[in-house]
């Protein structure tokens, strides 16, 4: 069993690691992440003994693979399938889920903070505490498995902050629309960023191509909310701000690269990635080859 306690402190009071035989590797805790994520492989199966009262948090879990699982609170109950592997606990709901073999999942937890701020934009009010549906036990919405398959993938890769940021926006407001059962009351009237506003964010990322920058910070500078500001610079731009900024760091490493004396790493770090491998990966995926090919079918 993977010690994860050290890491990530009380957001595992939900399963009682010491009585599962199990593994847990988490992503975001330390990064404080808006929406840190845990992958858990329980080897034997679990039942009561890893059930606790109350959930310490709001968790979005989805089963990946394994033995399928059911789950009964109160009047609710449900059981996974191919079509509908992702539950949403409120915090204080009890953790009743069962399987009977190995099984694989990932949980996203979404701190009330975030949760009200993205009702907030989306509403402009806050979700009073305690409010929260606790039916949306494995529910058939490709959207949702879409977002979360996203947001996990992210994380595994290391990709930007602003990135992963916008991506547990996106899975919040989602559910909150699942939540209210309904989209928001100017969800079709929001338009494209102005000129001014659109020239102010982009001039800021390329002024933040070596360090990071928040969805918060950019849609400050626009004036609006941050859910507000994704869809509308999307819709000026065609890509969200996350891709906008990977492309322009993508355009400066190319730059970069025409000098043989720079090391890769040396490129990486100038271009605001954490580590080589990290700027391989973005390189690759945008231009089709590693940073080294690029280079000498550059120089040749």
């Amino acid at each position: 069993m993977t010690d994860a306690r050290r890491q990530s402190g009380s957001v595992f009071q939900f399963l009682e690691i010491d009585r599962v035989d199990s593994s847990i590797h988490t992503f975001g805790m330390t990064e404080r992440y808006l929406a840190p994520i845990a992958v858990v492989d329980v080897l034997q199966g679990f039942g009561e003994n890893a059930w606790v009262a109350a959930m310490p948090s709001n968790v979005l879990v989805m089963r990946v693979s394994g033995a399928p699982v059911t789950c009964r609170w109160g009047r609710h109950a449900g059981k996974s399938t191919r079509q509908s592997g992702i539950t949403f606990q409120p915090a204080g709901v009890r953790n009743a889920y069962q399987s009977d073999g190995r099984i694989r999942f990932a949980r996203i937890f979404l701190p009330d903070r975030l949760i009200n701020r993205v009702a907030g934009e989306i509403w402009s009010t806050a979700l009073p505490q305690g409010r929260l549906r606790e039916d949306l036990i494995f529910l058939s919405d490709a959207e949702l498995e879409r977002l979360y398959a996203d947001y996990l993938k992210a994380a595994l890769d290391l990709v930007t902050p602003l990135e992963l940021e916008a991506r547990a926006l996106l899975i919040t407001a989602h559910l909150l629309r699942a939540h209210h059962g309904a989209a928001a009351p100017n969800a079709t009237r929001i338009g494209g960023l102005a000129p001014w506003q659109l020239n102010r964010v982009c001039e800021a990322m390329q002024a933040h191509l070596e360090t990071d920058i928040t969805l918060e910070t950019l849609a400050g500078l626009a004036g609006i909310s941050a859910t507000h500001f994704c869809r509308a610079f999307k819709k000026s731009t065609g890509v969200p701000p996350f891709v906008w900024l990977q492309r322009c760091r993508i355009a400066r490493a190319k730059e970069l690269l025409a000098d043989p004396a720079l090391p890769l790493a040396e490129i990486a770090l100038a271009t605001g990635f954490a580590a080589q491998p990290q700027f391989t990966t973005a390189f690759r995926r945008e231009t089709g080859v590693t940073p080294g090919a690029w280079r000498r079918q550059l120089l040749r």
